[in-house]
């Protein structure tokens, strides 16, 4: 419980719930955005198996769009042009500190998509003066031993909606 304070302190993500690593952090965001066979979720090309093995375990259509070469983040122009009226889930991966303009998507697509946002290589990036994960539905972290802070293994979730965050504690 101390250690999800003080998390939340840190990153301004209010509530954060730890999780035995952060695939499952990740597992657990898209368990709870109520997807079914039908629906699409659109995740990067490059990044750790983990977001899109969570994204094929929904048994949602995934699609993946390419990074730009400059941040290694999902390249905006191939993400917007994915989207269908099918799409109900963006991840986004912030891959090696640089965090992904989330707050300019949000702009541009429905508010009816949810975005999940692994921070695992990010955590103490900041966008805007906010924290990673800030301005995503769900964020994600990992603590496994090649991260910024280590625990050894373990995880970390961000819930925005608050029925969300106690469904995501049950």
């Amino acid at each position: 419980k101390r250690f999800e304070e003080k998390f939340s302190e840190y990153t301004g993500l209010d509530g954060c719930i730890t999780t035995c690593n952060g695939s499952t952090a990740l597992e657990l965001a898209i368990s709870l955005c109520d997807l079914n066979k039908n629906d699409e979720i659109i995740a990067p090309d490059l990044t750790f198996a983990s977001p899109v093995n969570s994204a094929i375990r929904s048994n949602c259509k995934v699609s993946l769009v390419d990074v730009n070469k400059s941040n290694m983040c999902l390249d905006m122009n191939s993400l917007l042009n994915t989207i269908t009226h099918k799409t109900k889930v963006i991840i986004i991966v912030n891959l090696y500190g640089f965090p992904f303009d989330v707050k300019k998507l949000r702009k541009l697509i429905s508010p009816d998509i949810l975005i999940v946002e692994d921070c695992a290589e990010s955590l103490g990036s900041f966008r805007d003066g906010k924290h990673c994960g800030f301005y995503s539905d769900f964020a994600t972290f990992s603590f496994f031993g090649n991260k910024t802070i280590t625990t050894g293994e373990g995880g970390m979730l961000f819930c925005a909606n608050k029925d969300k965050k106690e469904e995501a504690k049950i």
